[in-house]
């Protein structure tokens, strides 16, 4: 009878958590982009019209993450992208941490990465020969 409910315990958490996180996940980075433009939107919003919109200041955000990929691909963007990169890195906690995250967005963004997952495989580790 224990052994039976120590199952469906385990099985009913492996189903729910994933759930729950990817769930916990989408609502944080959903408040944390929409507080990045949201809260100045929605004084402005608010002192306007009366009213607050959720979700505003993440369309506002994509729109600004759009407006940038644009601005980067053109020469005169390129240049101030590498200029102000090089003013950026003379901080000294952004220069340990920014280039580990912009070599790790590389990666998990190139089309390379993206070809590269075909299947799942098990390497046996460690045996002879390793």
């Amino acid at each position: 009878m224990a052994k039976r409910n120590r199952k469906y315990f385990v099985t009913g958490l492996l189903v729910v958590l994933p759930i729950m996180i990817t769930l916990y996940l989408f609502i944080t980075l959903f408040s944390f982009f929409d507080n990045i433009f949201g809260r100045y939107i929605s004084l402005f919003t608010v002192e306007r019209f009366g009213l607050k919109i959720p979700g505003l200041g993440l369309l506002v955000f994509i729109i600004v993450i759009f407006l940038s990929g644009f601005f980067a691909t053109n020469f005169l963007g390129r240049r101030l992208f590498v200029y102000f990169e090089g003013m950026w890195l003379k901080f000294p906690m952004v220069k340990k941490i920014y280039p580990s995250i912009k070599q790790i967005t590389k990666f998990l963004f190139s089309p390379k990465f993206q070809e590269g997952l075909q299947r799942v495989v098990v390497v046996e580790y460690p045996r002879k020969g390793i």
